[in-house]
């Protein structure tokens, strides 16, 4: 991750080639939907194990300003991530809201 972009890069050995990589990964900008969501979400670790529910949605802010999300895997570059409205986060131990 860099910035709000994201990169990847494998070894010769992969069994995965660019196009699975890219069809099959995705740069998720995570938007809570409440504030316990928001207080389970910075408290996960990189090795947890976790499923998310809630929209893909686009957000608008007063001045005018839009950020739309994507809803296709095979775009790449400036507007191809995705915003998750995050309704429910699912642990191997528990279940938030």
């Amino acid at each position: 991750q860099g910035g709000r972009w994201y990169f990847w890069q494998w070894s010769a050995d992969s069994p995965y080639g660019n196009q699975p990589i890219r069809n099959e990964t995705a740069n998720v900008h995570i938007v809570p939907g409440t504030p316990n969501l928001r207080r389970a979400l910075l408290a996960l670790d990189s090795d947890d194990v976790i499923a998310l529910e809630g929209w893909l949605v686009d957000i608008g802010g007063p001045s005018g300003a839009r950020w739309v999300t994507s809803v296709s895997r095979s775009d790449v570059g400036d507007g191809s991530c995705e915003l998750l409205y995050v309704t429910t986060l699912k642990t191997t131990e528990r279940v938030y809201q």
